[in-house]
């Protein structure tokens, strides 16, 4: 299928609205100080091989959603409609920078196919560390930002299934 350059643009700024919309709700519910006041956080839009196609102009970390997710949503064999997958550790597909970036995606279905990701990072200051949000310049290696040794704060990578969660 191709499209005229004025069609595909259309369909760029549908793109892009979805994930302004995206941003503004989390704004709107958030009651992180990060979210609300310093907008560290994004929201995107990715492809099948997770590369982003859209996020934000105007709100939140507008330089972050470029990152590839293609190798953290490889790490899952299998994606089901519903999962939300979600990561805070820097080695698992090199998404997250350091253990407050608390990154998640999600898989969009269309006629049982994946047809995009939707995603996203909030910098969250409650992880945990050696000193308060993990920033310090004295932290030179991960497991330093942590509580402990075994960086008990860091999520190597958890995909929630709703089909896997019981009804309370």
């Amino acid at each position: 299928m191709t499209f005229d350059k004025s069609v595909l643009q259309i369909f760029a700024n549908y793109c892009v609205a979805a994930a302004e919309s995206m941003a503004y709700t989390l704004v709107r519910t958030a009651h992180s100080a990060f979210v609300k006041e310093t907008e560290d956080f994004s929201c995107t839009l990715m492809n099948p091989r997770g590369l982003t196609f859209a996020s934000p102009k105007t709100l939140g970390a507008t330089w972050y959603p470029g990152l590839d997710f293609g190798a953290v949503i490889d790490m899952i064999d299998h994606y089901e409609p519903g999962d939300i997958c979600m990561t805070n550790d820097a080695y698992s597909g090199y998404v997250a920078t350091h253990t407050p970036d608390v990154m998640m995606w999600k898989p969009v279905f269309y006629n049982g196919e994946i047809v995009c990701y939707v995603g996203g990072h909030i910098h969250n200051t409650d992880m945990g560390g050696a000193v308060p949000a993990s920033l310090s310049r004295t932290l030179t290696e991960i497991a330093r930002a942590c509580w402990t040794r075994s960086c008990s704060n860091t999520w190597p990578l958890m995909c929630a299934r709703p089909s896997r969660i019981a009804a309370t």
